[in-house]
């Protein structure tokens, strides 16, 4: 693989990763955030591992399309890749602390600026624009700049799309962490050096990097297409974005959005699968999306799929509940669902 002329792999650290003016884009097909406490939990102890026992931790694969002019589509290793921007967030928030409590205020503001521009983002010289590092898909990517990557709260945290909530979540867990590691007398240098040595330096990834010339959804299918990280809600997603032309995509992605808003992003897979077998053989959900894609050929039953979909969804959630606006006047159905 690393001689083919399309793929070029190499093992580097996150600090490589994020370093050398490098910027990434995760694209309109990636799943939103999703990562949990669980998730979390088991990459501090990770981080945990590598300071303690002056180790490295592998990361697993990560894979990147070259866009030109040092910007990558993240492909495969998003979850991963935002998850150690809230760590990076985190440590940042703990030394702002320090700067409000005017402790070492030169010094901190330094590690600010250097830390920030180092894993977050930063200017340019000649446009004055700021240029995050990281972008997040279109569903993510407003609340984490508008709001972590300038730490402001938001107005009200329970009105947060499912995977604002947890990014927001995240971020607050690995604060916590950080603050219970460091203790009653956290120092910038100690956490600086925390992020910037340890973290940055210890943790390893294969990284694969794809030309322009490979299709990137294709590579996307190809590397999950045993199901063993994404769901069939990431690949059915992906399949029919791949199959609209540009000029239906933004319809496409509105309607997608407005289906997973109204079902919820976890219990999607369960909807898919009732929806499925209501107008065609039992299957499971291990050869469904097989299935489904057998039946969308082109742009046209792609959108007829989302169309149906749509109309399914406020239906599926009303039959949960008998108050539902749905079944206003209809007494009967109402004693029915009840």
């Amino acid at each position: 693989m690393a001689n083919d002329t399309l793929l070029n792999t190499s093992t580097v650290s996150f600090s490589d990763i994020i370093g050398n003016g490098k910027l990434y884009k995760v694209p309109l097909y990636q799943r939103d955030y999703s990562w949990k406490k669980e998730h979390w939990e088991d990459l501090w102890n990770d981080i945990l591992t590598i300071v303690r026992y002056d180790t490295v931790h592998y990361m697993g694969a990560v894979v990147f399309q070259n866009r030109g002019n040092k910007t990558y589509s993240v492909i495969d290793g998003q979850q991963r890749l935002v998850t150690l921007s809230l760590v990076v967030l985190a440590t940042l928030h703990h030394i702002r602390s320090l700067i409000e409590q005017k402790v070492e205020v030169a010094e901190n503001e330094e590690r600010m600026l250097l830390l920030s521009k180092k894993f977050l983002g930063d200017k340019d010289p000649g446009s004055l624009t700021y240029s995050a590092k990281l972008e997040l898909n279109e569903n993510n990517n407003g609340f984490y700049q508008s709001h972590l990557m300038i730490f402001r709260t938001p107005i009200n945290t329970r009105k947060l799309r499912d995977s604002d909530a947890l990014l927001w979540k995240g971020y607050h867990f690995f604060v916590d962490k950080i603050g219970h590691y460091f203790g009653d007398k956290p120092s910038g240098e100690g956490m600086a050096n925390f992020l910037n040595k340890e973290i940055a330096e210890k943790l390893k990834f294969i990284q694969i990097v794809v030309e322009d010339e490979v299709n990137a959804y294709t590579v996307f299918e190809t590397l999950n297409s045993r199901g063993e990280r994404l769901t069939i809600s990431d690949l059915l997603k992906n399949f029919l974005f791949s199959r609209c032309s540009t000029t239906d995509l933004p319809h496409v992605k509105e309607q997608w959005q407005r289906i997973i808003d109204t079902v919820g992003l976890e219990k999607f897979p369960t909807f898919l699968r009732h929806y499925w077998i209501s107008k065609h053989p039992l299957i499971n959900e291990r050869d469904l999306f097989k299935a489904l894609k057998m039946n969308i050929n082109d742009a046209i039953s792609a959108i007829d799929l989302l169309d149906e979909l749509e109309r399914n969804a406020q239906l599926y959630v009303a039959l949960k509940n008998y108050h539902d606006e749905l079944w206003q006047g209809k007494r009967e159905i109402q004693k029915r669902i009840r």
